[in-house]
C-alpha cells in the first residue's frame, strides 16, 4: 500500500511538471509623436495580458520590441542650375502700324484754271501688323531632402536604429514664370522674356522602424511589474512615430491543483493502510 502511495503522488508531480507550457504574450499600442532631435518614452503594461493567459511575473524567458515611424519629406537643400538661353513660347499679342506713301491723281477741270488738267500729289497710309511673342529661359531646381531619417530604440542597456531608405524623385512641374524685360521694338514686334523654374523633389523618405531584442536588464525590468517603458530618440531628422509592439515569451510551470474530496480520501485511506501494515509488522 505505501508502495502504491509513492506512485500515485510521483504521478501527481511529474503531471504537475508537465504542465510547463510556452506561452507568447502581444501588446501593440498606437503612437502619434513627432520627433526631431529629441526623445520620449513609451509604455507597455502586461499584467492583463498575462493574467488571460493564465501566466504570472517572472517568468517572461525573451521579449521583442519593434517601434513603427513615417518620416515626412523635409527638403532643406536646393540646387539650381544655370538657365537656359531664351526660347519662344507662345504669342503674346498684336498691334499694327500706320506706314505712309504718296501716290498720284490728275486733277482735270471743264475750263482752264491754274488748279486744273495737271497731275497732283497726296499721302495715305497703309497698316504693318506685327505679332509680339513671349520668350522663356529655364532653369532646374532640385528640391533635396538626403538625411535619412533614424530613430533608435533603447531598453535596458542594449539599443536598436533604424532609419528611413526609400529614395523618391517626383517633377513638380514648372513654377510661376518672373517677367525680366523686354527685346525688340514697335515696327518689328516685342519679345517679352521670362524665367522659369522646373521643379524636381528629391527626397530619402517613408516607412521606418528599429527592432530590439531585450536583453537581461530590460527583462529583469519587465518580470518585476510586467511594465516596460522603452525610450525612442530622434538622432537624425526627425520622424512621426506610428505604433510599437512588445512580444515575450514566456514559460510558467503550472501549480497543481488542490486534489479534489474523493481523491483526498484516497490517499487518507492509503496512508491509513500503510500505517496499520506497519503496526501488524511490528508484531
Amino acid at each position: 500500500m505505501a508502495k502504491n502511495l509513492t506512485a500515485a503522488l510521483a504521478l501527481m508531480g511529474a503531471t504537475a511538471a508537465a504542465g510547463a507550457t510556452p506561452v507568447t504574450v502581444t501588446e501593440t499600442i498606437s503612437l502619434s509623436q513627432l520627433l526631431s532631435g529629441n526623445s520620449t518614452n513609451i509604455a507597455f503594461n502586461l499584467n492583463a495580458q498575462l493574467a488571460a493567459a493564465g501566466q504570472g511575473l517572472g517568468d517572461i524567458l525573451s521579449g521583442d520590441l519593434v517601434v513603427f515611424g513615417y518620416s515626412d519629406a523635409q527638403y532643406n537643400t536646393t540646387q539650381a542650375d544655370p538657365y537656359s538661353g531664351y526660347a519662344t513660347t507662345g504669342v503674346e499679342g498684336y498691334h499694327s502700324y500706320s506706314v505712309p506713301y504718296t501716290y498720284s491723281y490728275y486733277v482735270s477741270c471743264s475750263y482752264w484754271s491754274w488748279s486744273c488738267n495737271h497731275t497732283a500729289y497726296a499721302t495715305g497710309y497703309y497698316q504693318v501688323g506685327v505679332t509680339d511673342y513671349n520668350a522663356a529661359a529655364t532653369r532646374t531646381v532640385e528640391h533635396i531632402d538626403s538625411v535619412a531619417d533614424t530613430m533608435v530604440v533603447a531598453a535596458g542597456t542594449t539599443s536598436a536604429s533604424g532609419s528611413a531608405s526609400t529614395h523618391t524623385t517626383r517633377d513638380g512641374g514648372y513654377s510661376g514664370s518672373q517677367y525680366v524685360g523686354t527685346s525688340g521694338d514697335y515696327y518689328n514686334g516685342y519679345t517679352y522674356l521670362y524665367n522659369r523654374d522646373h521643379d524636381v523633389y528629391d527626397a530619402i523618405a517613408g516607412d521606418l522602424s528599429a527592432t530590439l531584442h531585450l536583453d537581461v536588464a530590460a527583462l529583469s525590468d519587465l518580470n518585476q511589474d510586467g511594465i516596460l517603458a522603452p525610450t525612442v530618440s530622434a538622432t537624425l531628422g526627425g520622424f512621426h512615430l506610428t505604433s510599437a509592439t512588445l512580444t515575450v515569451l514566456s514559460e510558467v510551470v503550472e501549480r497543481s491543483e488542490v486534489p479534489e474530496p474523493a481523491t483526498l480520501g484516497l490517499f487518507a485511506v492509503a496512508a491509513a493502510g500503510a500505517t496499520v501494515a506497519r503496526r501488524r509488522r511490528k508484531k
